[in-house]
Parts: structure tokens; sequence; C-alpha cells
């Protein structure tokens, strides 16, 4: 089986053969209440034990771990953290234990050369968790594990169907450019007849989490309520915010901010493609940061495209590419 997976320090986005899936990329430490109550157990509690340890994965991570343990630098790529993420990520699609798998990922640009024999030694081989609190064991044997550059898989996204043909052979040939805003890192990345132009490919370490964190410090001044910045994309998206029984407009302070990091990101991209980037045939507006800047972008260029489902798309990729692999293996 194949999957796609895209580990975001925001969100762990996967698809396969059987559709998209998402979590926030939190991993917690995890004690088994004292108080339980019976009849209302989740569908899935995402407690999970790996080599001796308990652990909270995504959103009951986030509201029930002792400790939580989240992505802050290229580090956390060798870790049990890292790890457990993409174990999840394959456990939530493929339930069935001792099945055989294959995996296509992604990291940001600057980081493939250095940290991509990490992830692919990480997640090659065979991995056994315990579904908790039944202690069920599974487990999964990773036969191979691709790593590509991150906005790479927007551009598969885009140029290749679902079985991995080519749907537009012009898009081989043009030079196109993908701004890629994740939770963490932005990545600005060029490419010509698929070969990768490096001059002007760029890996800023600062993404959406930023405003985030900017738009919780404003909430919790004016409504006391501390939010972790990976549950505030959602009421960002929307404008609103429940606070006690009812929700709050929050338009007042999230589009002043909206404003600020769209304006800092335009600037590095009009460095790097010049103005309205008229070197590039195509520009693609990718990741979970574009979904929520959107029009704000468009002043980069007036042909600049946010492409549909952004928060997904380099999973997609991932996922058609490695389709696409598969079927020139069988050739």
């Amino acid at each position: 089986m194949l999957l796609g997976i895209d580990v975001g320090f925001g969100f762990t986005k996967t698809i396969t053969r059987f559709g998209p899936d998402a979590f926030p990329s939190v991993v917690g430490d995890w004690a088994p209440s004292e108080v339980q109550i019976s009849g209302f157990d989740p569908a899935d509690s995402e407690a999970l034990g790996y080599d001796g340890r308990q652990y909270l994965v995504g959103e009951r991570a986030l509201k029930l771990a002792s400790r939580l343990f989240v992505g802050l630098s290229r580090e956390w790529l060798d870790t049990v953290p890292y790890q457990i993420l993409i174990l999840n990520a394959i456990r939530r699609r493929v339930p069935e234990s001792g099945l055989l798998v294959s995996v296509v990922t992604g990291l940001p640009v600057g980081d493939i050369l250095q940290h991509a024999p990490t992830v692919k030694r990480r997640l090659e081989g065979t991995h056994k968790l315990e579904i908790l609190p039944e202690r069920q064991a599974w487990e999964v044997t990773i036969a191979d594990a691709r790593v590509l550059p991150q906005p790479l898989g927007t551009v598969f996204s885009q140029v290749l169907d679902d079985h991995g043909n080519l749907t537009d052979a012009r898009l081989a040939e043009s030079r196109i450019g993908v701004l890629d805003i994740g939770f963490r890192t932005s990545d600005y990345f060029t490419l010509q007849g698929f070969e990768v132009i490096p001059a002007q490919c760029l890996t800023r370490n600062s993404g959406i989490a930023e405003l985030l964190l900017d738009v919780g410090r404003e909430i919790a001044g004016r409504y006391g309520i501390e939010a972790d910045p990976h549950g505030l994309n959602d009421a960002v998206l929307r404008r609103r915010l429940p606070v006690g029984p009812h929700t709050v407009d929050i338009t007042a302070i999230v589009d002043p901010l909206l404003d600020r990091h769209a304006e800092a990101i335009l600037a590095h991209g009009r460095m790097l493609w010049g103005d309205e980037a008229r070197g590039l045939q195509v520009l693609w507006l990718t990741g979970g940061g574009a979904q929520l800047l959107g029009a704000r972008l468009q002043p980069l260029a007036r042909h600049a495209t946010l492409v549909a489902n952004p928060r997904i798309q380099n999973a997609v990729g991932y996922y058609r590419f490695g389709c696409r692999l598969a079927k020139q293996a069988r050739r």
C-alpha cells in the first residue's frame, strides 16, 4: 500500500487511495485517568504505546497530555515523537496489522541534503505499536521511503493525476514557482523541466506559527483565554472564537496581523522572483499559511494562484508521485 504523508510542524496530512486524513503534529506523555466514565469512550483515543512508553497524539494530546513534544527545530526529525507521528498517520489509514507499505514524504527545501537520509533511516523497516488502552499489538513494515522537497508535492498534485499520469505536457517545460507557507517554515521553490533551480529556492524559518502566536497573545490579553497555536487555525479562518457560552468576532484582532505577516512573506518573494514574478509562467500558492493569508498574497503576481485545498496538496502530490513510480516499476 502507498501513502503520501506530509508531516508539518503544525499538522500531519496523509493521502491514500481511501482519501485524505489530518491531525495536529503534537505528541504528549499519557497516563490513563484514575477516573474512567464508562459508555462515553472516544472511537479512537489516539493513545499509543511505543518502546515501553505511553503517548497521546493529535487532538487528544492537546487536550489531555501531561507534557507535549512539539517540533521546534530540525532535530525533531531524529526523535521518537516524529516517528510516532508517521506511524500514527499510517495506523489511521491502515488499521490492519502486519502490512507492507511504501511512503513518500517531504522536507523543507533547505533541509533535504542534511536531513533526508535521517528521515529515510528512521522510517524504513518494521515498527511496532500498542493501541491503548486495550494494548492491542499493531505493526507495519515500511519497505521504501522517498523524501522530496516539500513544495514538489504541490507541483506533482497539479501536473499528475491519481494514477501518476502527466496531465499537461506543457507544464513539464514551464518555469514554475511555488510559495509554500507552512506552520514553522515558508518555502520559495523554483523549477523548470522538473529540474530544481537552486538559486531561486529559499527556506525561511517562519510560517503561520508566528501569526497564530500573535493572535493567541491578543486573545489572552482581551479575553483571558490561553490557546495553543495548533488550536487557533480554524478560529482565524472563521474569525470567530468561542468564549464561554458565546462566540465572539475576532476580525479586528486577526486582520491587522494577517496584513503584517503577508507583507513580510511578499517581500522575500519579490526579492527572489522580482516584481510580478515575470520570469515564472506558473506561480502556485500552497500550504496552510497560504490558505489563511489568501488574497493578501495576490500582490506577489497577478498570475499567482492559490491551489485548491492548499493544506493537503503536498501530500496529494507525494501520493501521485508514488503512483507514478509504482507504474514505472511494473513496466
